[in-house]
């Protein structure tokens, strides 16, 4: 990862959030991956929905194509969840995305390492991500969240269903640093600092 083109940025962020239709003190959950069975873009929708039982203080925008991108289409209309789930398609600039939100979200059944979570942490973005392949040699509880897989891959890899258990720990953990701006500075300051030393 370019740590100089994808860097933190204090300069102005809120176009993107206009271009949305979002106010300013949204908060902004980045999804940035192809929409693949392997990504889990359905499962971010399963989040999103379970968010909005409970806020409509943040929102998702999912940055990259793939099969599932009209089915992601279908299922956020299907829940009425148009002004809280933005699919933007592929992006070159992405670091303008980076910028714009608060945290990234990687909820992938399968990862080496994920690129995005370099991205992320390098624009000082901290990042809640499934504990799979790699993942943990990244991130932990001073950059981000990891969120322990609950569905296995030779059984569950085309599955539009997911167990509320791991539904609900990725809620709880974007409650908790939607809820705290300095423990979201804190580990998005970390993040930085663990991509320029390491």
């Amino acid at each position: 990862v370019d740590q100089e083109k994808f860097c933190p940025y204090d300069g102005d962020v809120i176009h993107l959030r206009k271009q949305l239709g979002l106010p300013e003190s949204m908060h902004l959950v980045l999804f940035p991956c192809r929409m693949m069975p392997q990504k889990r873009p359905l499962l971010m929708i399963e989040i999103a929905k379970k968010v909005a039982e409970k806020r409509n203080d943040i929102a998702f925008v999912g940055v990259g194509n793939g099969q599932l991108l009209e089915t992601c289409h279908s299922k956020i209309r299907q829940y009425g969840l148009e002004k809280m789930i933005y699919m933007v398609g592929e992006k070159e600039q992405m670091e303008d995305y980076y910028h714009a939100c608060d945290l990234t979200l990687i909820c992938s059944m399968k990862e080496g390492l994920a690129l995005t979570a370099y991205e992320s942490l390098a624009c000082g973005k901290p990042v809640i991500s499934a504990d799979v392949g790699g993942q943990r040699e990244l991130i932990d509880d001073t950059v981000g969240r990891l969120i322990p897989l609950m569905q296995r891959e030779d059984s569950d890899y085309d599955s539009d269903v997911f167990p509320q258990e791991e539904i609900g720990a990725y809620v709880h953990a974007i409650y908790e640093l939607c809820d705290d701006e300095k423990l979201l500075k804190y580990l998005g300051d970390n993040g930085r600092k663990r991509i320029e030393d390491g």
